[in-house]
């Protein structure tokens, strides 16, 4: 299969950030769902990558049930790992275009710098529970914001490395 995406550094980087956090029992399935969806990346002058598989495809690429791969795709939303950037209309009907979080504004080449006009995003480095600031923020205003997704994350992420130690 060839791919269109093209994988940079801080690509390769995000991309281990998510396999890291993908449970064993379907591991090897999830980081083939993923990469087939980064392979699928189209990229246009002056827009964010984006690709537009199905689930279809994406099951048929992984060797997995159609239901693993609505599974994969709908835990990486939540997650906050892959976001909707719109729809497309061909002849065969309508379809979802998504990229990754990290593209979402279109390539930065240092990603603490965001596209004028754009909001900054929130650190996607680990933070655990027990040293996470407090604050008085909602829990309405965290889930619109997308910090509870990180912060689920960096929960599973914190009880996984307590779990497996420092790998040594």
């Amino acid at each position: 299969m060839e791919g269109f995406g093209k994988l940079y550094g801080d690509d390769a980087d995000h991309l281990a950030e998510i396999i890291a956090q993908f449970p064993r029992r379907s591991f090897a399935a999830r980081v083939r769902m993923l990469l087939f969806c980064f392979a699928s990346l189209y990229e246009r002058d002056g827009a964010a990558p984006y690709f537009n598989v199905g689930i279809r495809q994406i099951a048929e690429f992984a060797g997995c049930a159609r239901r693993t791969a609505e599974r994969f795709m709908s835990d990486m939303e939540a997650d906050g790992n892959i976001v909707r950037v719109g729809t497309m209309k061909t002849k065969a009907g309508e379809f979802t275009k998504r990229t990754f979080w990290w593209l979402e504004h279109g390539r930065v080449s240092d990603i603490s710098r965001t596209p004028q006009g754009t909001k900054p995003r929130a650190s996607r480095t680990p933070v655990s529970y027990e040293t996470r600031p407090k604050s008085d923020t909602s829990e309405a205003e965290l889930q619109n914001s997308g910090e509870a997704a990180r912060a689920a994350i960096a929960a599973r992420f914190a009880a996984r490395e307590r779990m497996w130690g420092d790998g040594e």
